[in-house]
């Protein structure tokens, strides 16, 4: 999602990354926020395991 970063005083667009984990009732098991590409996955897949 994108979102408004400030750096050194300027205003600049960027991505907000976040992932979301629905069990097979529909529900939400899992809500990532600001997480890399490269551990979402990972993580992602470890909350379908535990179930």
């Amino acid at each position: 999602m994108p979102e408004h970063a400030r750096k050194i005083g300027d205003t600049a667009m960027g991505i907000r990354r976040s992932h979301f984990v629905i069990d097979e009732e529909g529900r939400l098991a899992d809500v990532q926020v600001n997480v890399s590409p490269e551990k979402s996955v990972e993580r992602a897949l470890k909350t379908l395991d535990a179930d």
